[in-house]
C-alpha cells in the first residue's frame, strides 16, 4: 500500500463513520414505517451481532466467554444497548431524527457527569465544569421549545435519558473492561448478541406481525443493524488505532449534524432555529469538556518527555 492510500485511511474511516452514526437515526426513522418499537430495538442489536460474528469469523477471533467477563459485558449491553434502543426507538415514534440526533451528541457530557458523580476523587476542572453547564444550557435551548408542539415531554426525556445510559456504560466498561482481554471488535459482538438475547422476550408485546414490510423500512433495519450497530463499531475502532482516542472522537461533532441534514433533505423535517442554535451550543461544550487547563498539559508533556527518556 502506497504512502498516500495509508495516509487516507483514516480519513475514509473518519467518513465512513461519521456517515453512518449520524445516519442512525433516519435509518430508524425508516424502520419504524413497519415495524415497531420492540422489533426495532431486537432487530437493530441481532443484525448487528449477526455481521460482527462474521467479522470474528472472517478474522478468526473469539470474544472471551468467561464467567466474570460474561457479568460484565452483561450490564455494559444493558446499559449500551438494551436500553438505549428501547428509548430511541419509541422516542423516534414521535420526535424528528434529527432532533433525535442532537439529543445523542450530549453523551460526551452525561459521560463527564456520571463520572464525576462515581469517582468523587476525580474533580472535575474549570473547563469541564463549564462544559456541563454550556451542555445543560443547550439542551434547554433545543428541548422547551419543542415540548408541547407534538411530542410529549416524555419523548424527550427518552433521548437524554439514552445518553445517561451511554454515560453509565461508558464508566462501567473502562472500569471493568477496558484494558482486561476484551479487545473492542469481539467485546462488542458478544455484546451485540447478550443484547439480542435479552430483548428478545420484548417481542412478546410486539404488534401482530407484519408481512409486508415496506422497501425503506427494511432497508432501514438493515443498515441500522448491520453497518451503524455492528460493522461501524469496527471502523471506528480502526480509526482510533490509527488516529488515536482524542483526534478520532472528533466524529462526535459531525454525525449530529449530518443527521440533522439528512433528516431535513431526505424526510422533510424542519431545521428550526432552536435545534440550530441548541446543536452549536451542545457541540461548544462538548469542546470545552475536552479542553485541559495549561497546567494539565504541561503535566502530560513533561511525562511525556519523562517517558521517551527512559525508554531511549
Amino acid at each position: 500500500m502506497t504512502d498516500q492510500n495509508t495516509a487516507a485511511l483514516p480519513w475514509f474511516y473518519f467518513g465512513a463513520v461519521c456517515a453512518t452514526w449520524g445516519s442512525s437515526f433516519l435509518f430508524m426513522k425508516l424502520a419504524l414505517q413497519s415495524f415497531d418499537v420492540f422489533q426495532v430495538a431486537f432487530g437493530r442489536n441481532f443484525l448487528g451481532a449477526v455481521s460482527l460474528a462474521v467479522v470474528l469469523l472472517l478474522i478468526r477471533r473469539r470474544p472471551n466467554t468467561g464467567l466474570l467477563q460474561l457479568g460484565h459485558t452483561a450490564v455494559v449491553a444493558v446499559f449500551f444497548n438494551v436500553v438505549p434502543a428501547l428509548l430511541y426507538a419509541w422516542a423516534e415514534t414521535g420526535i424528528s431524527s434529527g432532533l433525535a440526533s442532537i439529543y445523542n451528541a450530549t453523551t460526551p457530557v452525561m459521560t463527564l457527569l456520571v463520572t464525576v458523580a462515581a469517582f468523587r476523587t476525580q474533580r472535575p476542572h474549570v473547563f469541564q465544569v463549564a462544559g456541563i453547564g454550556v451542555g445543560m444550557l443547550g439542551v434547554l435551548i433545543i428541548a422547551l421549545p419543542e415540548v408541547g408542539t407534538g411530542a410529549p415531554l416524555l419523548m424527550h426525556l427518552a433521548c437524554l435519558g439514552s445518553t445517561a445510559c451511554y454515560g453509565v456504560g461508558y464508566v462501567y466498561l473502562r472500569h471493568f473492561l477496558a484494558g482486561k482481554n476484551a479487545e473492542p471488535v469481539s467485546q462488542t459482538a458478544l455484546q451485540l448478541g447478550i443484547a439480542s438475547v435479552l430483548l428478545l422476550p420484548t417481542l412478546a408485546f410486539s404488534t401482530t406481525p407484519n408481512l409486508t414490510h415496506s422497501a425503506p423500512a427494511l432497508l432501514g433495519i438493515g443498515l441500522l443493524g448491520a453497518v451503524g450497530t455492528g460493522l461501524c463499531y469496527v471502523w471506528n475502532n480502526r480509526l482510533i488505532g490509527l488516529w488515536g482516542a482524542a483526534r478520532a472522537s472528533m466524529t462526535t461533532y459531525v454525525t449530529p449534524a449530518v443527521g440533522v441534514l439528512l433528516g431535513v433533505v431526505l424526510l422533510g423535517e424542519q431545521l428550526k432555529w432552536n435545534l440550530f442554535v441548541g446543536l452549536i451550543v451542545v457541540l461548544l461544550s462538548i469542546l470545552l469538556s475536552n479542553r485541559a487547563p495549561r497546567q494539565i498539559r504541561r503535566n502530560k508533556r513533561s511525562t511525556a518527555k519523562d517517558n521517551v527518556l527512559i525508554n531511549s
